[in-house]
């Protein structure tokens, strides 16, 4: 898998996430809620489990970790589009190249930082500090898009490093 094959991923995420969200937003809660069957029962469940795995994606970009939070978590699965991160994508799509692929080769494909450097022909060492900057980088981008300080406090951590 090379660059151009990880952020044609990376385009269709946010293209069906989005295309998702606008198809629930005429929905009433009781259409949300109705028990459908399948893996999670019914759409709020299911979109409760997106939300879900977007916040660990979310967390995996900066080095960090969380646990998997539950469908009752949110009340109402039209918001997520407020509650997800805006700025997320615009910050990764800033990125430079390199820095953009040493985090979906850790985030998305879930190697290891020995596996990334070895699909990419690269000493270990030099594929960790690739990583490391590349998630400063994007730790600065979005703090630079926060107006609430929503990511000032999450990436003082990770800046100290």
């Amino acid at each position: 898998m090379n660059l151009q094959d990880l952020n044609t991923l990376l385009d269709y995420n946010y293209w069906a996430r989005d295309r998702l969200l606008d198809a629930i937003g005429p929905l009433t809660a009781e259409q949300l809620r109705r028990d459908l069957g399948g893996s999670f029962g019914s759409i709020h469940d299911t979109v409760a489990h997106l939300y879900a795995a977007e916040l660990v994606w979310y967390d995996r970009w900066q080095g960090e970790s969380r646990p998997l939070i539950g469908g009752d978590a949110f009340p109402d699965p039209r918001q997520c589009r407020a509650e997800l991160d805006p700025h997320l994508e615009q910050a990764l799509r800033a990125l430079r190249p390199t820095d953009r692929e040493a985090l979906l080769l850790v985030a998305w494909e879930d190697l290891t930082p020995s596996q990334a450097a070895r699909a990419l022909g690269i000493r270990p060492t030099a594929f960790r500090v690739r990583l490391l900057r590349a998630r400063r980088r994007l730790c600065r981008a979005l703090d630079a898009s926060d107006v609430g300080g929503r990511h000032t406090s999450i990436h003082t951590d990770l800046e100290a490093t």
